[in-house]
């Protein structure tokens, strides 16, 4: 068997992760996921885009949406840790928390799924 680069094997890690996670849930074959991936990866880069722009801003009602959509994203592709910093990121928002690290807590969302984007 081949080996892979340390940063590749990460990823197809995290990519086969996310496909066993889907099949299993919404009983899709390997090869309708293996197509559907990188439209999965390009919402999902979107999302983060938005909530990026809502934390930038510093509008919580935007940063509340925009944490509320990117959880749904996250859980649909099995990624709870993510999907649970993104619920905080949306309850603390809506509940107008100002001293919560909005970016801080995205940084570590990206950090965590940066291995799907690479």
């Amino acid at each position: 068997m081949p080996q892979r680069a340390r940063g590749h094997e990460k990823s197809t890690d995290m990519r086969e992760q996310v496909i066993a996670h889907m099949k299993s849930q919404f009983g899709l074959s390997e090869s309708q996921l293996e197509s559907m991936m990188p439209t999965f990866i390009q919402t999902l880069g979107e999302h983060l885009d938005e909530l990026e722009t809502a934390v930038s801003g510093g509008d919580l009602a935007h940063i509340g949406r925009a944490a509320h959509t990117l959880k749904g994203a996250l859980l649909n592709l099995g990624l709870g840790s993510s999907a649970d910093t993104a619920l905080t990121m949306e309850k603390d928002a809506k509940a107008a928390a100002d001293g919560t690290d909005y970016a801080g807590l995205l940084d570590l969302i990206k950090t965590a799924v940066r291995p799907l984007f690479d």
